[in-house]
């Protein structure tokens, strides 16, 4: 079984205008997907993958538990904004 449904929001301003990315860090496990709900994929993970999806609730996901090892990512955002959109000069 997998963990609680996500999906990204950094905020008000950001919702939406980015990407979130995941980088699988190692093997040595089974299972251990990211499952997106309303596309009903899994997508599993192997050392070096980069998985890139919208920050938006259209790809709410979940990240399942890996059997038999540990799982490591390195993950981030990418916004498709300027910064002095999100950050004006006061």
């Amino acid at each position: 079984m997998g963990r609680p449904w996500s999906k990204t929001r950094l905020s008000a301003e950001t919702s939406g205008v980015g990407s979130d990315t995941t980088i699988c860090l190692n093997d040595g496990f089974d299972e251990g997907e990211t499952e997106f709900l309303f596309q009903q994929r899994k997508v599993r993970p192997a050392a070096g993958d980069l998985l890139i999806a919208p920050t938006a609730f259209t790809h709410t996901h979940r990240g399942n538990r890996p059997r038999g090892g540990d799982k490591f990512i390195a993950t981030s955002w990418i916004l498709f904004q300027r910064a002095e959109q999100l950050f004006p000069k006061r």
